[in-house]
């Protein structure tokens, strides 16, 4: 406190002050952290120097928050979680400049991500056992923004225009309470009808990267739900949202098929897909190029057969055919063309 201004002062790498240097050392306990808080916010009372030790970024780009977030994902401490929570009660996130693009929330979920778990084979138990506890405490640390400052939820990523739940389905897809914390909030209607810079609706997104069933289930009812017959003047044959194309032209329905189909399921394709690929919106697969609906109507054909050789199959090796090739790919489908042929009715009067 006599020298508050100590708070604000870097080494020789710019960024690297004794905020960010408490907060990577594990011994650091919230006391401590406190003061550091308290200091910062002193100093502009005093007219200390311009720039808050809270907004200074290291030479990799990162916030002080962006550390305590990382140390949640990777539980480098016991105290991780309680250390990211005394940060959050004391707002000192709210001292970043609100102009400055940055989404507590999108970092949460981008820093790192599920998929980032080793994937050799002997230690994919292991990395099932870190996934489930690197997704509980990136759930509770969701919780503690959300319960601090609600708002926190519509606040975008200035470069890609992705929201909170985009970033989340794109890197924790596989979490579905994660998905219904964010999909309960009154907040979360805006979130379903965002597009991103890619024209990427959430429900896009939860197709393209391919979310569990039930998550897709439930981002689907969530977006049905965005276009309420109170908001529209007359009734409409399909929805507006899940039959609609990002700047790709493609529907959920398409990228489902592309997903599986790029996946490995059922057919080989030398071709690579990133519909979320942000290098911008030029793929070198478009919907226009007619290799994907190729693919599908040899798919249907193949099961068909020719010449009337489906005729001589079975009912059970037609439908072992089907199951071989299509997958859950069906159900996914057919969850996605039911809800957006459900037309929503104009209001009573």
């Amino acid at each position: 406190m006599a020298s508050p201004d100590q708070i604000r002062a870097s080494q020789l790498i710019p960024g690297h002050t004794p905020l960010r240097d408490a907060i990577l050392n594990n011994r650091c306990d919230c006391v401590v952290l406190r003061a550091l808080l308290d200091a910062d916010i002193m100093c502009d009372k005093l007219q200390g120097s311009a720039t808050s030790a809270l907004a200074m970024n290291d030479r990799n780009g990162h916030l002080p928050l962006d550390h305590l977030m990382m140390g949640v994902q990777l539980g480098s401490s016991p105290n991780s979680l309680h250390t990211f929570k005394t940060y959050v009660e004391h707002m000192a996130y709210k001292r970043i400049s609100l102009d400055s693009g940055y989404s507590p929330l999108v970092r949460l979920y981008t820093i790192a991500s599920s998929s980032d778990m080793a994937t050799n084979d002997a230690f994919h138990h292991q990395e099932n056992i870190d996934g489930m506890l690197l997704s509980r405490r990136v759930l509770r640390a969701t919780k503690i923004l959300l319960e601090r400052d609600p708002s926190m939820l519509l606040k975008h990523s200035l470069l890609t225009g992705c929201s909170p739940l985009h970033a989340a389905l794109r890197n924790f897809g596989d979490c579905l309470p994660l998905i219904t914390v964010l999909t309960s909030r009154p907040e979360s209607k805006t979130l379903l009808a965002h597009r991103n810079r890619f024209g990427d609706l959430p429900i896009h997104v939860a197709c393209s990267v391919g979310v569990p069933f039930e998550v897709l289930k439930l981002v689907v009812e969530c977006t049905m739900a965005v276009a309420q017959p109170s908001n529209l003047e007359t009734a409409f044959l399909t929805h507006p949202l899940l039959w609609s194309s990002n700047h790709s032209g493609y529907t959920p329905v398409d990228l489902e098929w592309v997903r599986h189909i790029e996946g490995g399921q059922g057919f080989f394709s030398p071709r690579a897909f990133y519909p979320l690929d942000p290098s911008g919106v030029r793929k070198h697969c478009f919907k226009q190029d007619d290799y994907y609906q190729t693919l599908l109507r040899d798919a249907v054909m193949s099961i068909l057969g020719k010449n009337g050789e489906s005729l001589t199959k079975s009912q059970v090796d037609r439908q072992g055919q089907v199951e071989n090739m299509f997958g859950s790919l069906l159900d996914r489908i057919c969850l996605l063309v039911t809800a957006s042929a459900c037309a929503i009715p104009t209001i009573s009067s």
